[in-house]
């Protein structure tokens, strides 16, 4: 069995990384979401989203569930979903008529298992998590465990980082050399974000097509797989509109996949 080697969030603690509000990068994570989501709300009762650190991406997915729902975020880490748990609470007065409930991720032989039973989900999401997949076991494992507790027929959505961003700053990512990886494209994006210059120095490129084999590995089809430009009509920053968005009219930051499964 391979060695797991997770990258935790490190630079900054639960509570620090909770004060982010649903901006830039994150609000653009969120309307992917929405967009493949909402449409089809109705047959979604339960939704579950993985790597839901303190919460932000599990409370914005909760408008794709039917009211009296269940939205469940599932994260490896216990400080994270301690804090995504006291997030929630202090802003469930703003929230969808749904029931939110957070688990820790297990670990058993060195392979993450969610802690919930076959076809629990009607819809899973995760947004920017699988590059912390460092090896293509370790994603392969996750992508399976999210295909064992989706329905027959559930969606999923993967809102990933765009993979033509290999090497270069761009939405507070920044992509080491890994050589094994056969399918790396040249380091010919050089973009601003609006959001931060933070790295996360160890976070790992992942190829559309690697992705997509994982994927259908899984037990999913995919329907398509696309790549988001912000609107101009939304401002990256709702608390100060008059803030505009960066490079990401041009040139999306994300790589969104959107699958059903079979």
């Amino acid at each position: 069995m391979p060695q797991l080697h997770r990258v935790d969030f490190t630079h900054q603690s639960a509570e620090e990384y909770a004060r982010i509000g649903l901006i830039g990068t994150y609000l653009l994570s969120a309307q992917a979401v929405w967009d493949k989501l909402q449409p089809v709300r109705e047959t979604i009762q339960t939704l579950v989203d993985f790597g839901c650190g303190a919460g932000k991406s599990t409370r914005a997915a909760a408008l794709c569930v039917r009211p009296r729902g269940t939205v469940i975020g599932v994260d490896i880490s216990a400080e994270m979903v301690a804090q995504a748990v006291k997030s929630t609470e202090e802003s469930r007065a703003t929230l969808p008529d749904v029931t939110f409930v957070y688990k820790q991720i297990l670990v058993e032989e060195g392979m993450e298992k969610i802690p919930l039973a076959d076809g629990t989900a009607d819809a899973v999401t995760t947004t920017m998590v699988l590059q912390e997949m460092q090896t293509e076991d370790q994603l392969q494992n996750v992508v399976g465990e999210i295909g064992r507790i989706t329905k027959q027929g559930g969606w999923f959505v993967a809102v990933c980082v765009n993979d033509a961003i290999t090497c270069e700053e761009y939405t507070a990512f920044t992509y080491a050399p890994f050589p094994e990886n056969k399918n790396r494209r040249g380091n010919y994006v050089k973009s601003r974000s609006t959001v931060s210059n933070i790295v996360w120095e160890k976070d790992r490129f992942w190829s559309r097509e690697i992705l997509a084999r994982r994927i259908e590995r899984a037990g999913f089809r995919i329907r398509s797989i696309e790549y988001p430009l912000a609107d101009e009509r939304i401002p990256p920053f709702p608390d100060n509109p008059s803030r505009p968005w960066k490079d990401e009219l041009t040139f999306s930051p994300l790589m969104v996949f959107w699958a059903w499964k079979l």
